[in-house]
């Protein structure tokens, strides 16, 4: 059985039987389409590291998505997003009160993972990785309806979305030699800061809702300095590449199997 059949199966048994009043429509929203990017990440860097992908690193990788989810549920409510993966969220749905509820749920769920695993290690970086995406949010409530730097923006960025790609290696590889951790803490950093951006310039092109509901992102911080719709692309994937190498950089002086984690940079064209 592949690595990511193996996760799913897990995910699935551990959703089985949970008693929840809405553990179907959780579980709709949890196997609705996905990539998967953050568990993919972790086997990635197993394969790089000729780590054998083990039951603990199956249920980090669950642990990691449940907690990823549970960030969606809570960000539709702070957003008053209706719609998410292609369907009504469950703020849309439930309204606030229900899509905290239920975000608090697969949090629970996360937490339940985490116990089973028994590593104090791991729970502390959780604790301090949940905390930076929090303060992230933070400084972007703010920062509502006003124009950021771009330095602003970044670390926000870094905060928001690459802190739970980061928290994807740490808790695999909170053992490991430190160099090699503060390598791939930066290379899934400088990945995480390219991913948001390209999601960015996707909403720009898009609906625009990021705008709408306040929230300046690069695209439309670059609009305010004046640059063309077309311009504006072209800066972005300019950010992109630029973040895909620094990620690259991290990593070409360690004596691993490079070729996963290149391949991985592929999610970001």
């Amino acid at each position: 059985m592949q690595v990511l059949e193996t996760f799913e199966l897990e995910l699935k048994n551990i959703l089985k039987g949970l008693d929840c009043t809405y553990i179907n429509e959780i579980g709709d929203f949890i196997f609705a389409p996905s990539k998967r990017l953050r568990p993919r990440l972790i086997f990635a860097a197993c394969k790089a590291l000729n780590k054998p992908i083990d039951t603990e690193q199956i249920k980090l990788a669950v642990a990691i998505e449940l907690l990823h989810s549970a960030t969606l549920a809570h960000d539709d409510v702070i957003d008053n997003s209706c719609m998410r993966r292609g369907k009504s969220s469950f703020f849309g749905e439930l309204g606030s009160h229900g899509a905290v509820l239920i975000g608090d749920y697969i949090l629970a769920i996360m937490l339940k993972i985490l116990a089973d695993i028994g590593s104090s290690d791991v729970t502390r970086l959780y604790s301090e990785y949940i905390m930076r995406v929090i303060q992230g949010e933070f400084s972007q409530m703010k920062n509502k309806n006003v124009v950021r730097t771009e330095e602003e923006y970044i670390k926000v960025c870094a905060q928001k979305t690459a802190s739970l790609f980061e928290l994807a290696l740490s808790s695999v590889f909170c053992n490991e030699a430190e160099e090699l951790r503060t390598e791939l803490i930066a290379y899934a950093q400088n990945f995480g800061i390219a991913f948001q951006i390209k999601n960015d310039i996707a909403d720009f092109e898009g609906d625009g809702a990021d705008c709408k509901n306040g929230t300046y992102t690069l695209p439309s911080i670059l609009k305010e300095k004046g640059f063309s719709n077309s311009e504006i692309k072209v800066q972005c994937e300019g950010r992109i590449a630029k973040y895909a190498e620094t990620a690259l950089g991290a990593i070409q002086n360690l004596k691993i199997n490079k070729e996963h984690l290149i391949e991985y940079l592929g999610y970001l064209k």
